[in-house]
């Protein structure tokens, strides 16, 4: 099983998924083979114009890689995030 999720992380890595749909192609089985039980906090978010803003968050917790031999490591990520609204709508992750 872990050889089939580096595996799954190998083909990840060498394409970039663009749009909702090749996202969850992409992530969709990989997610499946994993247990997150991981926290995330809110640490700043900044509006820099009418229609964008940044912000800043942290996760951490443990994976647990599903199969025959389960295997958990810990994680823990910080994370910058642009988000993007258009006129009307929600904010939205763009980057």
């Amino acid at each position: 099983m872990m050889k089939a999720i580096c595996l799954s992380l190998a083909q990840m890595a060498s394409a970039l998924a663009v749009g909702r749909a090749a996202v969850k192609a992409t992530y969709g089985g990989l997610i499946g083979m994993l247990d997150l039980e991981i926290d995330f906090s809110f640490d700043e978010s900044l509006q820099t114009g009418p229609d964008y803003a940044v912000v800043r968050t942290r996760s951490g917790g443990q994976i647990t890689i599903k199969g025959d031999a389960p295997a958990t490591i810990p994680n823990a990520n910080q994370e910058l995030f642009v988000l993007h609204r258009e006129e009307g709508t929600a904010w939205k992750i763009a980057r």
